[in-house]
């Protein structure tokens, strides 16, 4: 009887695994290969804090997590762990905007003004008024709160910018362009725009949204205000030393970038694009295409934001039905990470397997790769970059052309001279046109040096592409040209290091996507070159160099030394830093000690607001744990401290001297 029992579960078990789909196998190699780069970006580059990403298609949901939460707890990261979502915040804002649109509540083309207090007076300019629209897609022209405010602490500058504040800024401002000619983002659109939906809707902002948007979509750990409980499960985002700071708190400002949720929560959100419908996954599609600055590009929603050292990621691509999330308080490559997964290839019987090379092979590999300019390329550049010229430029050229081209027909004397100059105006055209593509390829490999480096980590390789750093404008458009959002290698896109995994002795591919790479070599076995496969698209690169590219340094972490109060009494005083090229006035900042504490105030333009607290790292220098400050103090002849020299990543070094 046992014997048939223990068959018939075998059985029951073996029908149950052949009628699964094929599909949810996906979740090993995949989520093995997630798991094994987050484990090396927090581990091998000694990051604290923590990285929990979320994968969701027809076949389910996965969360892979790495690292601590760092909250005075030794809890590890999972779907359940609470981030701050920084900017995507205002993406909510956004969806409870069209929900109230939709209900007939309000008219996105109104005027804020009529949704608001009368007290409030909203600002207009050549007779335009502030819409409710503008004020979603941060088009209003109001401004950045932030240089309106004085507050006490630097790390907490928020707290005292309550409604009172927010109204009193918008009643006292005045518009220097017109409402709806530019984007802004971080001024005071969203939050003035919440005020008005709560006003509007006869309750406060925080309960209309649980009621209509979080509860409807079951995202039951998303929330504006961290209760004790909420705190046990809240990750501590990391600054610049890589020091855990507690949460801001953001006043009036929630409706911008306050809210909190979790991995499993934006999961459901995410899914109700097209995986797990419900009544507000119409609303969700008119809110990117109404009042999103920048609306989804080729099917691909996504949203996100960040801090100092934390960055979120949600995306969905409806083509394929597939959807990523990505939080961290490790680092800022989240975005680039989650634009990453959202295309790698997920099902395991489509992905390549790897076979153990001697270190020797694999050695053979290391080195870094330039990409030569091509016809290809230079295609690709010419394709997406010629419709972003500026259309005055584009009419200027070719009426400067049409004139020259106008005045040689009038000056030729017959009709065989006119017809001659106009064939030869159409062969320059098409020359010009020819020339066009290997100059445009030339221009931009000089500028961005696109290549590929490979560098050994104890048994792996890592991948990663090298050259100059794109701007954000020229990232998106190439984004968007590719109709796709980035690659990990190619330098084209951002950069990100990743694992590459050998198939055989001369393919190898990048783990997270199955892109494959294969080498080439010479007859005398060294490797000269690779070849991408992407997309279709052969990517080609020869090598530079058998010297692999420097691994990211770790973040500086430096201990904080005790010091008594008598040798911090020296620091204490006003220093005045001469302004630089960049500053039209001077930086003045003053020290002072509160018990056995260090505190710094700056003034002047463009600097952070409010007190820190700043740390001897040694009997000289101190720094702060937000903003990246290093201060070295110097003493003059008779051993008091005469000066201070300000150090900040991105700045020019800048000596202040003591004034008393």
């Amino acid at each position: 009887m046992k014997m048939a029992r223990t068959t018939a579960r075998a059985i029951l078990f073996a029908l149950l695994w052949l009628s699964m789909p094929a599909g949810i196998t996906f979740a090993e190699e995949f989520t093995d290969a997630i798991h094994a780069y987050l484990q090396q970006r927090v581990e091998a580059q000694n990051m604290s804090g923590c990285i929990v990403v979320g994968i969701v298609d027809a076949h389910g949901t996965r969360v892979i997590s790495y690292g601590t939460l760092d909250n005075g707890t030794d809890r590890q990261a999972d779907g359940d762990t609470l981030f701050n979502i920084h900017s995507a915040t205002g993406t909510f804002t956004h969806l409870l905007l069209q929900d109230m649109a939709d209900r007939r509540e309000l008219n996105l083309d109104d005027p804020v003004a009529k949704y608001l207090p009368k007290s409030v007076r909203v600002p207009s300019r050549n007779g335009k008024q502030i819409t409710l629209r503008m004020l979603a897609k941060e088009t209003s022209g109001l401004p950045d709160f932030y240089q309106m405010l004085n507050p006490k602490r630097a790390d907490d500058y928020l707290a005292e910018f309550g409604t009172e504040q927010l109204d009193a800024l918008v009643s006292a401002s005045q518009l220097t362009e017109d409402p709806g000619t530019s984007h802004r983002h971080g001024s005071v659109d969203l939050p003035l725009l919440a005020q008005a939906m709560a006003f509007q809707a006869g309750a406060d902002y925080e309960s209309v949204m649980a009621d209509r948007v979080f509860g409807p979509l079951g995202m039951n750990s998303t929330t504006f205000t961290l209760t004790p409980e909420i705190r046990g499960r809240l990750a501590y985002e990391h600054f610049v030393f890589g020091c855990a700071v507690p949460p801001l708190n953001y006043g009036a400002v929630k409706p911008l970038a306050g809210l909190y949720s979790t991995a499993n929560d934006l999961l459901k959100f995410i899914s109700a694009y097209g995986l797990t419908p419900c009544h507000l996954t119409p609303e969700m599609e008119e809110a990117v295409t109404n009042l999103s600055y920048a609306p989804e590009i080729e099917g691909m929603f996504h949203t996100g934001g960040g801090g100092f050292g934390a960055r979120v990621y949600a995306g969905y691509d409806k083509a394929r039905r597939r959807g990523v999330v990505v939080l961290s308080t490790a680092d800022d490559s989240g975005t680039e990470l989650g634009n990453l997964l959202l295309e790698s290839q997920w099902q395991s019987d489509r992905r390549p397997s790897q076979i153990q090379l001697a270190n020797a092979k694999s050695d053979l590999y290391v080195g870094q790769y330039q990409r030569s300019p091509d016809f290809a390329l230079g295609i690709f550049i010419v394709r997406n970059y010629l419709p972003e010229i500026s259309r005055g430029v584009i009419y200027s050229s070719a009426g400067g052309c049409l004139v020259a081209l106008l005045a040689l027909l009038w000056r030729a004397r017959s009709s065989r001279g006119r017809w001659i100059t106009l064939a030869g105006a159409v062969a320059a055209i098409g020359l010009l046109s020819l020339l066009a593509v290997p100059i445009s390829s030339r221009i931009f490999c000089s500028k961005f040096q696109p290549g590929i480096g490979i560098r050994s980590d104890g048994e792996r390789l890592i991948i990663q592409s090298t050259g100059s750093d794109l701007c954000p404008i020229e990232e998106w458009k190439l984004r968007r040209a590719w109709g796709s959002q980035s690659h990990p290698v190619d330098a084209l896109f951002p950069r990100i290091p990743t694992l590459l995994v050998p198939e055989s002795e001369s393919t190898c591919f990048e783990r997270l996507t199955g892109t494959p790479i294969t080498f080439s070599g010479d007859s005398a076995g060294r490797v000269t070159g690779l070849t991408m496969q992407y997309r279709d698209r052969a990517f080609h690169y020869e090598k530079t160099s058998d010297q692999p590219p420097a691994a990211p340094p770790p973040p500086k972490r430096p201990a904080i030394i005790a010091l008594d109060t008598q040798h911090l009494d020296a620091f204490v005083g006003h220093y005045v830093f001469p302004h630089g090229a960049d500053d039209a006035t001077e930086i003045k900042m003053t020290i002072w000690r509160e018990g056995s504490q260090l505190l710094a105030q700056v003034w002047g333009h463009n600097v952070f607001k409010g007190a820190i607290d700043i740390y001897p790292e040694s009997e000289t220098t101190f720094f702060d744990k937000i903003f990246g400050l290093d201060l070295t103090f110097t003493r003059n002849e008779k051993g008091n401290v005469a000066a201070a020299v300000r150090h900040q990543d991105g700045l020019p070094d800048a000596e202040g001297t003591k004034q008393d």
